[in-house]
């Protein structure tokens, strides 16, 4: 069925707006934001889906072959012999596509294993916490729980596996003390983050949110 021109106009509109680029930019362009959004997205880092891989690589080849269709203006070249004339990147980078925030539910087996973590390794004066989702906006992540924080010592039991790869890893058990107490956020220190969560840039916990 063909498409008439303020459906194809919308069609590359929407193209532009996925790989965060103008409507109006070139073939190089282009090129550079399709790598830089499919490298994002890929589902082996864990960042997107096949089908949002799918609709990045969808985009690509609309927007490339609408531009390697225009007419080149010869009248550009140097003389009417000379090769065609090649793209010159744009002074200006094309901003940085926002990125989407994922919340991944825990499952249940997935949260049984966190509790036996901490069953495993008793701690009398701790107060232990198990969180019951996960969210994510590219490597910023955040683990939210339902119970609040309490002052003195707490432990929470965390699945890691997203951040490494499809292989099932062990709960990571992450230790703190505060003098603080109640629905709050703690954000892990660098060096406990780079230690215990090194596929991640920052890893915060959220207290005190029931499950929706």
């Amino acid at each position: 069925m063909m498409m008439n021109p303020i459906e194809k106009a919308r069609e590359v509109a929407d193209a532009s707006d996925l790989l965060g680029i103008s409507a109006h930019a070139g073939e190089l362009e282009i090129r550079k934001a399709w790598k830089r959004r499919a490298f994002e997205m890929h589902p082996d880092r864990g960042m997107g889906t096949n089908d949002e891989l799918v609709e990045i690589n969808r985009a690509y080849e609309l927007l490339r072959s609408r531009r390697l269709s225009r007419p080149i203006d010869v009248g550009q070249a140097s003389n009417a012999d000379a090769a065609p004339i090649r793209e010159r990147a744009t002074a200006a980078k094309p901003p940085r596509p926002s990125l989407r925030t994922r919340d991944i539910a825990i499952s249940r087996d997935d949260a049984a294993e966190c509790e036996a973590r901490l069953v495993d390794a008793p701690t009398i004066d701790a107060t232990d916490h198990v969180p019951h989702t996960i969210q994510r906006t590219g490597r910023s992540v955040t683990y939210i729980v339902s119970s609040a924080l309490e002052a003195g010592s707490n432990r929470i039991a965390v699945p890691t596996g997203f951040l490494v790869d499809t292989r099932k890893v062990a709960p990571v058990v992450v230790t703190f003390v505060t003098a603080t107490m109640g629905a709050l956020s703690y954000r892990l220190p660098e060096d406990t983050r780079a230690r215990l969560f090194p596929g991640a840039a920052s890893v915060t916990i959220r207290f005190g949110e029931p499950e929706a």
